[in-house]
Formats: C-alpha cells, sequence, structure tokens
C-alpha cells in the first residue's frame, strides 16, 4: 500500500499540493474526510472546496466524521454510531474537528485515489457550509443559511421519526 501511495506522489501532484498549500500529509488528511462525508465521487471535489475554503479562512472544519473517529478511537472501533449529538462534539480529541481547527493529526480512513484527486484539483468555489439532504442521500452545498437550516429541521424529524438517537 505504502508503495502506490508513493508511486500516487508524482512530481506534478506534488506540485499541486504545494500551489494549494497543503503537503502531501495534509492532502490525505483532508482527503479521508471529504471520503468519510460523501462516496459521491462528482461531489467530492464540491466537498473539499469547502474545506479548503474553512482551512483559508481559518475556521473550523466541524465535519461529523471526525466525531464518530474521536469516539471510535475513545471508545473502541467497533462502536456503532448512528448519530452524532451535541454532546460529541465536545469529545476533547486532536481528531475533533468541531472542538480543534485545522486538520487532524492523521488520517481518519484510508482515501482512495478520487478522494485525493477532489482535494488536488477541488472546485474552487464560496462554499463553508454543508447540510446532508434526505438523511444523507445528497449534499447539498448552498450559501443561502435560510435554506440550509429549514433542511436541517427536516432532516432532525425524519432522523426522530425513525427513531434514530
Amino acid at each position: 500500500m505504502q508503495k502506490e501511495y508513493n508511486r500516487f506522489w508524482s512530481q506534478d501532484r506534488l506540485l499541486k499540493a504545494k500551489d494549494i498549500g497543503l503537503s502531501p500529509h495534509e492532502v490525505s488528511v483532508l482527503a479521508s474526510i471529504v471520503k468519510k462525508e460523501t462516496a459521491k465521487t462528482d461531489e467530492q471535489p464540491i466537498v473539499a472546496g469547502l474545506y479548503m475554503n474553512r482551512l483559508k479562512q481559518g475556521m473550523k472544519l466541524q465535519s461529523d466524521p471526525t466525531v464518530i473517529y474521536a469516539m471510535k478511537e475513545k471508545e473502541g472501533f467497533d462502536l456503532i454510531i448512528k448519530r452524532v449529538l451535541k454532546k460529541d462534539l465536545k469529545i476533547k480529541s486532536p481528531y475533533n474537528t468541531y472542538y480543534f481547527k485545522g486538520l487532524p493529526p492523521n488520517p481518519i480512513c484510508i482515501p482512495e485515489m478520487s478522494s485525493l484527486l477532489s482535494v488536488l484539483n477541488h472546485t474552487k468555489h464560496d462554499y463553508v457550509l454543508l447540510c446532508p439532504k434526505k438523511i444523507f442521500l445528497v449534499i447539498i452545498i448552498s450559501l443561502n443559511l435560510g435554506l440550509i437550516i429549514k433542511e436541517m429541521q427536516k432532516d432532525f424529524k425524519m432522523l426522530c421519526l425513525l427513531k434514530v438517537y
């Protein structure tokens, strides 16, 4: 696996990483978060762009998959988590991007090539907010905070109806 990883980092890709202000390790960390946020490869460059914007603006990444990783690191990786709760956001772990600014120290999963490429070739836009639509089926990214809150409220009601606590 290490051999394939090293082969991935061609001179062009190393330059691309440098151009976007990340080391190859940081690209891998961000790619792991992007992979966990969405499995849809067409959404990954958009999500990667959103996180790049948050990093550039000094914002916390606030990624639920990093909280899940922190919970599993603390309680055991066999832990099944159906939903991230408000109390979970306070876990003191360098992997919890709600608690700490910047990237976690290491990837939260093994990123796929599509995720690595999505970070290196992220979509350039102004988005900084991410909202799961229809319970994790599609990602909506919008600058319209009112729309995001409305969608989140619908999803919250649906989670409660499905008794996902």
